[in-house]
């Protein structure tokens, strides 16, 4: 890891696409988003066979204490 520590009120939900740079369209610097990209930043309805996005969000909003949960679009 790159050692900086991760201090976020925010998660963003983001396309797993390169081109996109959550930290220049939010205006914020590393460490202050808790990110999770997917393909077309979807997130499927929870059950058994969920992917990891549902582990994902429930870490973030658990351990990490993250209080918005952000999406971004086209």
């Amino acid at each position: 890891m790159s050692g900086i520590e991760i201090a976020t009120e925010v998660l963003l939900i983001t396309c797993s696409d390169s081109r996109i740079n959550q930290n220049l369209i939010t205006q914020n610097q590393p460490g202050e988003l808790f990110v999770l990209r997917n393909a077309g930043n979807i997130v499927a309805a929870h059950n058994t066979s969920s992917g990891g996005e549902a582990g994902t969000i429930e870490y973030a909003v658990s351990a990490l204490g993250v209080e918005h949960i952000l999406t971004t679009s086209k």
